[in-house]
C-alpha cells in the first residue's frame, strides 16, 4: 500500500510539473498533497512493525489526524486550503538546459498544518528506527535509516519550497524512490533471513524426527524384549521347578553311593561324572530360576561401591589366574540406593565373567561408578575381541551365545538384564569389534 501512494504521489507530481495552467496545477497539488496523509499513515505503520514497537497508538492517531486534515481540505474555506486567489507559479531551469515551469497555489493553514505534521512525524520515524539499529546493529536496517534521512532532508525542503522561502523543485518524489528500493531491499533480506532460518528449523525437525523414530524403534525393541523374557521366563521357571526335584534325587542317591564304594571301585568314576554333571545341572536350575523371577528380591539401601567392592574380591583370584588385572574407579559421595546386594553383585561377577571369556590372552577389567540426576551407573569395560553389531542385537536373549558348546548356558547377560530391569533400570552395551566393550547398567535413585 505504501508502494501503491508512493506510487500515486509521483503520478501527481509529474501532472503538476506538465500543468499548463493554474487550474490544471491546483487540481494536481491538491492530489498530490491528500496522498501524503496516506503515504504518511503506511510508512509509519511499516517502521512500527519492523522495529517492533508494542504500542500501536502512534499508527491510530496519525491515522485519524490524516483524515481530519483531508476532511478539512474539503470543507473549509478555499483560502485556508488552496486557493486560485493565490497563485504560485515556478520557473527552475537546470544549467539553462532544461527549463521546467509549473503552476500551483500557496499553501493555507490546513497544509502548512499537514506539511508541519509530516515533518514531525518523520523526525519521530527517524528517532525510533536509529534507536532500533543501536539495539538490533542489523547493517541491513542502515541502508533504511540512510534513505529515510534523505527522504527527511527531502520533505523539509518541500516544505519550505511551499512557504515560498524559495523557488526551487519538490525534490521528495526523488526521495521516495530511494527509501521504497530501501523497504524492498530490507523486506527482501529479511525473507531471505526467514527463509534460511525456515531450511535450518526444518532440517532441525527432521533430525529430531529421526531421532524420535530411533528412540521408538530402541523402545519397540526394549519392549519386544521384555515381553520375549517374560514369556521364557515363565517357561524357564515351570522348567526350572519340575527339572530341580529330580536333579536334586539324582545329585543326592549319586553321593551317598560314592560315600559307600571305595575310588578304586569301576563304579566310582562314572559316578563322580553323575555327581559333577549333576552340580552343574543344578547351578543352570538356579540361573534358570533367577532368571525367571523365582528367587526373591531383597531390596535394602544398600552402597553400590561396596556391593562392587566384595563382588571384586570373589572374582580377583580367578581373575589373576586369567592374566586379567581389575581397575576399579569409584565416583565420590555416591548415594545409597535401594538394591539386592546380592543381584547387583551377580550382575558384576557375570560381566567381568564374560569380559574374561573376551580377553583369552589376558587384558584389563575396568569398572567406574558415576552419577546423574536420576541414576547410579555402573560401567564394566574390556579391551578384549568386541561384539559384532549382528550379534550386539541379539546379546541379551535367553540363551544366546557365542561361547563354544558347553562354556556357556546363554543366560548371563540376560539375568543381568533381567536383573536391572527388576531394580527399574537398564543395562546397554557399546562395542567396537577389535577394540573392547562397555556395558553401562544404570540403577534409580
Amino acid at each position: 500500500m505504501l508502494c501503491v501512494c508512493a506510487g500515486l504521489y509521483d503520478v501527481f507530481c509529474a501532472g503538476l510539473y506538465n500543468s499548463i495552467s493554474l487550474e490544471q496545477g491546483i487540481i494536481w497539488q491538491r492530489l498530490q498533497l491528500n496522498i501524503i496523509g496516506f503515504v504518511s499513515v503506511f510508512f509509519v505503520w511499516f517502521i512500527n512493525g519492523f522495529t517492533e514497537q508494542k504500542s500501536k497508538l502512534i499508527i491510530k492517531l496519525s491515522t485519524i489526524w490524516f483524515l481530519i486534515i483531508l476532511i478539512a481540505s474539503f470543507l473549509v474555506n478555499p483560502g485556508l486550503s488552496l486557493s486560485l486567489l493565490k497563485p504560485a507559479i515556478k520557473h527552475v531551469s537546470f544549467f539553462s538546459i532544461f527549463n521546467i515551469t509549473y503552476y500551483e497555489c500557496e499553501m493555507g493553514i490546513v497544509y502548512i498544518v499537514e506539511t508541519l505534521s509530516i515533518l514531525v512525524l518523520y523526525l519521530y520515524l527517524l528517532v525510533i528506527s536509529i534507536r532500533y539499529y543501536l539495539k538490533s546493529r542489523s547493517r541491513i536496517f542502515l541502508v533504511f535509516i540512510c534513505s529515510l534521512a534523505v527522504f527527511f532532508f527531502g520533505v523539509a525542503n518541500d516544505i519550505l519550497v511551499g512557504l515560498q522561502v524559495y523557488s526551487f523543485i519538490y525534490v521528495s518524489e526523488y526521495a521516495y524512490f530511494s527509501i521504497i528500493m530501501a523497504m524492498a531491499y530490507i523486506l527482501l533480506s529479511k525473507f531471505v533471513g526467514v527463509q534460511i532460518a525456515y531450511e535450518e528449523l526444518n532440517n532441525k525437525l527432521e533430525l529430531k524426527v529421526e531421532e524420535r523414530t530411533e528412540e521408538n524403534e530402541k523402545l519397540q525393541d526394549k519392549l519386544h524384549q521384555s515381553e520375549k523374557m517374560a514369556a521364557v521366563g515363565q517357561l524357564a521357571g515351570g522348567v526350572a521347578h519340575e527339572i530341580n526335584n529330580p536333579m536334586t534325587i539324582i545329585l543326592g542317591y549319586a553321593q551317598i553311593v560314592l560315600k559307600r564304594i571305595k575310588p578304586e571301585d569301576p563304579l566310582s568314576k562314572p559316578l563322580l561324572a553323575i555327581e559333577k554333571e549333576a552340580i552343574r545341572c543344578k547351578k543352570l536350575i538356579e540361573n534358570l530360576l533367577t532368571f525367571s523371577r523365582a528367587s526373591k528380591m531383597v531390596k535394602q539401601t544398600g552402597d553400590v561401591n561396596k556391593a562392587i567392592k566384595e563382588a571384586v574380591a570373589l572374582i580377583e583370584p580367578q581373575a589373576k589366574v586369567k592374566n586379567t588385572g581389575i581397575v576399579v574407579n569409584y565416583a565420590d559421595k555416591l548415594p545409597d540406593i535401594m538394591i539386592d546386594v546380592n543381584q547387583i553383585q551377580q550382575i558384576i561377577i557375570n560381566l567381568c565373567n564374560n569380559a574374561m571369556d573376551a580377553m583369552p590372552a589376558g587384558g584389563t577389567i575396568k569398572i567406574e561408578t558415576a552419577q546423574d540426576d536420576k541414576f547410579v551407573k555402573i560401567a564394566v569395560s574390556d579391551n578384549g575381541s568386541g561384539i559384532s553389531d549382528e550379534n550386539k542385537k541379539k546379546l541379551f536373549e535367553p540363551f544366546f551365545t557365542t561361547k563354544e558348546v558347553g562354556k556357556g548356558t546363554g543366560l548371563g547377560l540376560s539375568i543381568c538384564y533381567e536383573l536391572a530391569n527388576k531394580h527399574g533400570g537398564d543395562i546397554s552395551v557399546e562395542s567396537e569389534v577389535g577394540k573392547g566393550t562397555t556395558f553401562m547398567v544404570r540403577l534409580p535413585k
